[in-house]
């Protein structure tokens, strides 16, 4: 909300049991498999998942975050405990700066995670608010074609060109001191549920709790809601 300068990252399981909107024909299947039909089709899931209003969405792959980090000088996190990637790679506990592709493995890695999936979403959360403070820093901001550059060519984004552009000239104007909570979708995994995309086999599946669903749904939309004091 750039008028309160607050955010919310939601992070939504790629397994999550949901009803897949557009080409999934509203049937259940796993978050991920509303890919299949485009990204569209995944913003209208969670839409109707969280009865929520998405109207702009942006979609980075492996490239785009390695190239967005790198761009802005590398990332400093607060890894909250050590561990070994498979390519043997160690993160230490505590403060940390990555490049784009230390970044990009560290939020890949789940296999040596305690929580595995889940854990794995709480790091895109620490990649996203990393990534969120340098690009807002003044020192960044003014740099801001350097990341439109990037966006362009790297970044798929439904945006219109002057609301990215307003966005940014407001940040730089008024050097908004944001606040980004973060959230993550509560549920339990389950296996064997049908698969609209997959039929016949046998997934594993995160099915979302209800009072879950309810209550961040509630949190965005208040973080939507709320006006300026």
């Amino acid at each position: 909300n750039p008028s309160t300068g607050k955010g919310l990252i939601t992070t939504v399981p790629r397994d999550t049991y949901a009803r897949i909107a557009d080409g999934g024909k509203n049937r259940y299947d796993k978050l991920t498999h509303a890919g299949n039909y485009g990204v569209k089709s995944s913003v209208h899931t969670l839409e109707n998942l969280f009865d929520i209003n998405i109207p702009y969405y942006v979609r980075v792959n492996f490239d785009s975050l390695i190239k967005i980090v790198d761009t802005v000088g590398g990332i400093d996190i607060d890894n909250p405990y050590a561990f070994r990637i498979k390519n043997g790679t160690r993160y230490a506990k505590g403060r940390i700066h990555l490049n784009g592709t230390q970044a990009l493995d560290y939020a890949r890695e789940r296999n040596h995670l305690k929580d595995g999936e889940l854990e794995r979403g709480r790091h895109h959360v620490v990649i996203i608010k990393a990534i969120l403070d340098k690009v807002l820093s003044p020192q960044i901001i003014t740099r801001a074609h350097s990341l439109l550059a990037i966006m362009e060519e790297y970044v798929e984004t439904n945006m219109p060109a002057d609301v990215l552009t307003g966005l940014i000239n407001q940040q730089i104007e008024k050097g908004t001191q944001w606040d980004f909570d973060s959230a993550q979708l509560g549920g339990k995994p389950k296996m064997g549920l049908p698969s609209y995309a997959m039929p016949g086999s046998k997934l594993y599946m995160y099915v979302p709790d209800p009072q879950s669903i309810k209550e961040l749904s509630e949190k965005m939309n208040k973080v939507v809601e709320e006006k300026a004091e």
